[in-house]
């Protein structure tokens, strides 16, 4: 990687690297983030909201986004 490639990386990870409490506002921040990068790639994808169950029988809502390539993804491809 040259130094571009590294800060870029860098500028991801800081972005993404850091807690977040579910369901809060900085969570779905970081959802839209990653879509945006993803589209900037040629990836799609879908929003997936589901429930799950606590050790203590307390229903927690979920998401996922499930990315899917829009065309082939090339292998040279850094988000």
């Amino acid at each position: 990687m040259n130094d571009i490639e590294t800060e870029r990386l860098q500028d991801h990870l800081t972005t993404i690297v850091r807690p977040r409490p579910s369901g809060s506002a900085e969570l779905e921040s970081l959802r839209g983030y990653v879509s945006e990068q993803l589209t900037q790639f040629g990836w799609t994808g879908r929003r997936h909201e589901f429930e799950t169950v606590s050790e203590i029988g307390e229903e927690l809502p979920r998401v996922r986004r499930i990315p899917m390539p829009q065309e082939p993804a090339s292998s040279s491809v850094y988000v």
